[in-house]
């Protein structure tokens, strides 16, 4: 598993689409999440390499710029994704 900690540069919408270009499986989370725990921990089961962003361990508050864009980008705010 990777931790994206970079902040986002530029758009955040562009940089959702570089982040989601970085890995073949790529998760949008926070920490204290019980279904992003859930997700995480069933990658580490089944052995799947992936990258997390912990969204509120990169400065984005509830609903924030980052989340606003893969409302934009999925049709949904809520974590995982």
């Amino acid at each position: 598993m990777g931790i994206g900690g970079a902040k986002a540069t530029g758009t955040e919408d562009a940089w959702i689409s570089e982040a989601i270009g970085a890995d073949k499986v790529v998760c949008f989370s926070k920490s204290y999440c019980p279904y992003c725990t859930k997700l995480k921990n069933l990658l580490a089961t089944v052995s799947v390499s992936y990258t997390v962003f912990e969204l509120n361990k990169m400065g984005q508050g509830r609903n924030g710029p980052v989340q606003q864009a893969l409302q934009r980008a999925h049709g949904e705010m809520s974590v995982p994704q």
